[in-house]
């Protein structure tokens, strides 16, 4: 953890997510009337732009930071409810909503703004990429795991790097970049000399994943060579990433979980499908269910159910990956 006191850590948190939105009269709270969608889309605006202004506010100190907290919380409270209202409506909502969560308190917050994060990243909305990537590593920072893009600071100044602990920086430069984020300083990407790890394997090791069953402490040659392919940055194409991602879909090991879960994010940042987009609905859910934390898109069956725990998510955010809502 950074040496910086804890005012310090806070006011980094909110500067280095991407700055969000203020608490305006509540629509949907009015007794006796619906608002119209149009009304809640402006409402989403204006909560987006009141958390901008408070996060590049430079008069931020401990003694305004519970008046910065309760204003945080109004805000986050509000979007819960218009998206328990399934009132979101074209993916400008869904970005304003993921950003707002992003400076939630809770894994559950980040973990909802992944959610609503990657289809608009899938979309190329602005900071949609970037907002897939920082809304992923505050939760699993959350859940005292490693964060793997290192958009979480401890530094005052976002500019500096200073990525808050733990953190696994192992990640190429060229997923990196599909992310929309910038390249790590000093760190050098190993020369390609033609001998190493190769794309054009791993159709030969899916089929292998498809025939073995990984039972958890196993490590099989195709297992450990696919995590070769991935830290090397020879996946290109859409074809790649997706290969790549349902070797490691097989296995038992969360690390591996996580990496297919990115690399389904990246498969769809280039083809758009509505595969790819299921896709990584059901990779998020077994990096989920191997934490031990529930499954949220339903995708992981077992003995013909959705397996269990699971949270299912409204339905409209269900559509919105191209799965159909089960049975309740």
């Amino acid at each position: 953890m950074s040496t910086h006191d804890s005012a310090s850590l806070t006011r980094s948190f909110a500067l280095t997510a991407c700055a969000l939105a203020l608490s305006v009269p509540a629509a949907l709270g009015q007794k006796g009337s619906k608002p119209s969608q149009k009304e809640v889309s402006r409402e989403l605006k204006q909560l987006y732009d009141s958390d901008q202004k408070d996060q590049n506010d430079e008069s931020w100190n401990e003694g305004t930071g519970a008046d910065f907290d309760r204003r945080q919380k109004e805000r986050r409270d509000r979007v819960m409810e218009i998206i328990e209202a399934g009132m979101l409506a074209d993916l400008a909502d869904w970005t304003c909503a993921a950003m707002l969560l992003q400076h939630g308190e809770s894994a559950d917050d980040y973990l909802l703004a992944h959610v609503l994060s990657m289809p608009c990243g899938i979309s190329d909305q602005a900071f949609g990429r970037f907002m897939s990537a920082a809304t992923l590593d505050r939760f699993l920072h959350t859940v005292s795991r490693a964060q793997i893009f290192t958009t979480q600071s401890g530094a005052p100044d976002p500019s500096v790097y200073a990525p808050i602990e733990p953190f696994d920086d192992s990640m190429h430069q060229s997923l990196r970049a599909l992310f929309n984020l910038p390249p790590l300083p000093e760190k050098k990407e190993k020369e390609k000399n033609g001998k190493g790890p190769s794309a054009k394997d791993l159709p030969k090791f899916l089929e292998l994943s498809r025939k073995e069953t990984v039972s958890e402490g196993q490590d099989p040659e195709w297992l450990q060579r696919t995590r070769e392919i991935v830290l090397a940055g020879v996946l290109k194409s859409d074809k790649d990433f997706d290969g790549a991602a349902h070797v490691l879909v097989a296995s038992r090991n969360p690390d591996d979980l996580l990496s297919a879960h990115v690399l389904a994010m990246c498969a769809a940042f280039k083809s758009r499908t509505p595969a790819a987009r299921a896709f990584c609905a059901e990779t998020l859910d077994r990096f989920l269910l191997a934490l031990g934390r529930k499954q949220l898109f339903d995708t992981v069956s077992e003995n013909g159910k959705p397996k269990d725990p699971r949270s299912p998510l409204q339905d409209f955010i269900l559509r919105e990956y191209g799965l159909t809502p089960a049975s309740r």
